[in-house]
């Protein structure tokens, strides 16, 4: 039954009316990376992409997440489909660990897309050359799935999870990293960051406070952040196979 949850959440998340609004997002990221790389852009390539990177790609990849995986059951809550749904003689678990993964899939596939598209507007012809696209490819899986995690969780314990989780993807994700102390651990756009540098610590572009970038995240390594998001991801979801497991739904009466 977690291959069928999985196939029919990748069949409905790669419809093309949904598929067409990612790649042109995509594509805008060429044309941001581009446009630093000729007109704001005083350092090196790899500089340019780690500032575009950290707005283009993770930004977006939550940006992807809060709207697809806060949705896994949600819309069948507000579409009252749900009681069909929970009716079927299956686990429960099985069903939402099935949507999760597909909608981490499709979240992981968009946040490649920005990378990719991305290191093509900096790098050019030569953006497989990259040396930091498949470190943030990796991340943007991690990403993926911890954020996922997050935003699943909040789908099942509230009635307005994407407002939640749009505020969490730009408000927390903005603020926390920049706080003073060690409040940065609980971001996860810093570990992503740490992953896409291959744990690097690097010196901050002039510019990259405007897009973000953590002063604090230079202490992390690779191994610390990619450890604190598969630990984050293997909680979330547990806690959220429990709670979907035990827990009533039905459908929503406000839901339009």
């Amino acid at each position: 039954m977690i291959q069928a949850a999985y196939l029919k959440s990748l069949k409905e998340g790669f419809r093309f009316n949904r598929l067409i609004i990612w790649v042109l997002l995509a594509l805008g990221g060429a044309g941001v990376g581009l446009m630093w790389v000729d007109y704001s852009n005083k350092g090196s390539l790899q500089d340019a992409y780690s500032q575009v990177a950290s707005f283009m790609v993770f930004r977006l990849l939550a940006l992807a997440s809060v709207i697809i995986s806060s949705t896994v059951i949600s819309a069948d809550v507000e579409q009252k489909t749900i009681v069909y749904l929970l009716t079927r003689p299956i686990p429960r678990w099985n069903l939402l660990l099935g949507r999760y993964l597909g909608s981490v899939t499709i979240v992981a596939f968009f946040g490649i897309l920005f990378a990719i598209f991305t290191s093509l507007g900096v790098y050019k012809g030569e953006f497989l050359h990259n040396p930091s696209l498949w470190p943030t490819c990796l991340a943007a899986i991690l990403g993926a799935f911890a954020y996922g995690a997050l935003f699943v969780f909040f789908s099942l314990i509230l009635n307005k999870s994407i407002l939640v989780g749009l505020l969490f993807a730009f408000g927390w994700e903005t603020a926390i990293p920049n706080l003073p102390g060690d409040s940065f651990w609980f971001s996860i756009y810093t570990h992503l960051g740490t992953v896409s540098r291959m744990g690097v610590k690097v010196e901050n572009a002039p510019d990259a406070s405007l897009i973000g970038a953590t002063v604090n995240a230079n202490t992390l390594t690779l191994s610390d952040s990619v450890l604190v998001l598969i630990i984050s991801t293997l909680v979330l979801v547990g806690l959220s196979l429990v709670w979907f497991s035990f827990f009533e739904y039905v459908p929503r009466e406000d839901a339009g």
